[in-house]
C-alpha cells in the first residue's frame, strides 16, 4: 500500500508541474527479461482483453515496460518486441519470463479519463507509425472511451463491449479527452 500511495503522489506531481498527463507515470524506463515459456498475449492486462497472439520468443531477452494486476490478483507485463518488421506492445503474464524479483519493473496506474473518438483511427500495437496496426480493429467517431496515458502524440485508450475489453494506441489528437489539460 506505500507503493501505490508513492506512486500516486508521484504522478500527482507530475500532473500538477506539466499541466499534461504525459505517459502517466511510465517513466521510459524499461527492463530486459529472458522469455522461458512462449508468450501467449493480450491487448490488456487480463483474460477479459483481446488475444493478440502466441509468440514463440523462448530463449530471448524480451523489454518489459510495466507491470499491471488483473481483478484476480495476476501480475501481467506489458512488453515490447519487433515482429515482422514492425514493433507490437502486448500483455502476458509475468510468470512466462525469468524473473526472481519483479520490483524492479514499473507498476502502471493508468488514469481513465472519460474521452470521445473524434474520427474514425486504425487501432495500433504501441504508439508511433513503426508499431503494427491491428487487423480491422478501429476507434470509431464518436465512440467513447477511456484515456489511459500519453507518449510523444498519441494516446492509449481503452474501451470494453459487451464480449470483451480493448486496450489500444490512437493518434492523441484523435480524441477529445476534457479532463486531460486540467
Amino acid at each position: 500500500m506505500k507503493r501505490l500511495t508513492a506512486i500516486f503522489l508521484t504522478l500527482l506531481l507530475s500532473v500538477l508541474s506539466t499541466g499534461l498527463v504525459h505517459a502517466a507515470g511510465y517513466d521510459d524506463e524499461s527492463i530486459q527479461l529472458l522469455a522461458v515459456d512462449k508468450l501467449s498475449t493480450r491487448n490488456g492486462p487480463g483474460t477479459k482483453y483481446r488475444e493478440t497472439g502466441t509468440f514463440d520468443l523462448r530463449g530471448k531477452y524480451v523489454t518489459v515496460l510495466t507491470c499491471e494486476e488483473d481483478e484476480g490478483g495476476t501480475c501481467w507485463v506489458e512488453c515490447e518486441f519487433p515482429w515482422r518488421d514492425e514493433l507490437i506492445r502486448v500483455y502476458t503474464g509475468l510468470k512466462r519470463f525469468e524473473c526472481e524479483d519483479a520490483s524492479e519493473i514499473f507498476y502502471a496506474l493508468p488514469w481513465y479519463f472519460d474521452a470521445k473518438a473524434l474520427r474514425t483511427v486504425p487501432a495500433r500495437y504501441g504508439p508511433g507509425e513503426e508499431y503494427a496496426a491491428y487487423d480491422q480493429l478501429t476507434m470509431d467517431k464518436g465512440q467513447k472511451v477511456s484515456f489511459l496515458r500519453s507518449e510523444d502524440e498519441w494516446a492509449q485508450v481503452e474501451w470494453t463491449t459487451t464480449k470483451q475489453s480493448y486496450r489500444v494506441w490512437v493518434p492523441l489528437d484523435a480524441i477529445d479527452c476534457p479532463n486531460l489539460y486540467q
